[in-house]
């Protein structure tokens, strides 16, 4: 192989290796930082563990509020796997804050 060709497979490698190194993690439950190209925001998806750390709630109470439409549905990342883009978790949380404190608010205010 001449030389710029084998530089080349090189680099190719490295990078399918990167990619196949983060799918990995992904797969096996770790945060994955995975980016995604959207414009210039990176996307970073969150495996169930890192959900239930994030969210006061159980794995089957999730679920539910899912099916209620009141929690972010997960991404399929193909076969069994899902995977909840952190921005819509964390959206969740933040309205869940702001809904409790202008409960407490209005309760203040009787």
């Amino acid at each position: 192989m001449p030389r710029t060709t084998t530089v080349r497979f090189c680099a190719f490698l490295l990078a399918f290796m990167a990619l196949a190194g983060a799918f990995h993690s992904l797969l096996l439950g770790a945060t994955a930082h995975l980016v995604l190209l959207a414009g210039t925001v990176p996307i970073k998806l969150l495996r169930l563990p890192s959900v239930l750390e994030r969210v006061p709630y159980s794995r089957p109470n999730i679920y539910r509020l899912m099916r209620l439409g009141k929690f972010p549905k997960p991404i399929s990342m193909g076969g069994r796997a899902v995977a909840w883009l952190e921005s819509d978790v964390d959206s969740w949380l933040t309205e869940r804050v702001q809904a409790a404190r202008e409960s407490v608010t209005a309760m203040g205010a009787d």
